[in-house]
C-alpha cells in the first residue's frame, strides 16, 4: 500500500467534509491547512438540502447535455442530426428547439479552403 494515496486519499475526504482546505499551490503539490483559516467566518453556508444540485449547475454551465449527464433536469429535446435525448436549460435559449450543441467534429465557422 501506497502511504502517500491514503494521506491524499484522507485529506480529500476532509476537504469534502469542510474541515481542511488547499491554502496554496507549490507547484504540483496542494498545501493544505484548516478550513476555519482559510475561508472567512461571516460568509453564511447553504445547508446541502437547500443547495442546487450538480445536475442543475452543470446543465446551467453547458446550455445543453445529454440526459445521461444531467438526470431529467431541464427540458427534453431532440437536436436534429444527432441521436438520443438531449436537455437543455431553460433559461440558455428562449426557443429551446434551436439550441445546437458545438462540436470540436463540427467547427462553429467555416474553414478556410487548402491551397495544394
Amino acid at each position: 500500500m501506497d502511504p502517500e494515496r491514503n494521506v491524499t486519499q484522507m485529506l480529500e475526504f476532509l476537504t469534502s467534509r469542510g474541515v481542511v482546505a488547499v491554502s496554496r499551490r507549490d507547484g504540483r503539490n496542494r498545501i493544505w491547512d484548516l478550513a476555519e483559516r482559510i475561508f472567512p467566518s461571516d460568509v453564511e453556508v447553504l445547508p446541502l438540502d437547500e443547495a442546487r444540485p450538480p445536475s442543475e449547475r452543470l446543465l446551467q454551465a453547458l446550455g445543453v447535455a445529454r440526459a445521461k449527464f444531467v438526470g431529467e433536469t431541464g427540458e427534453e429535446v431532440e437536436i436534429e442530426g444527432t441521436p438520443g435525448t438531449w436537455r437543455v436549460d431553460p433559461a440558455a435559449s428562449a426557443d429551446a428547439s434551436r439550441v445546437v450543441p458545438r462540436s470540436s467534429l463540427r467547427p462553429s465557422h467555416p474553414r478556410p479552403e487548402t491551397v495544394a
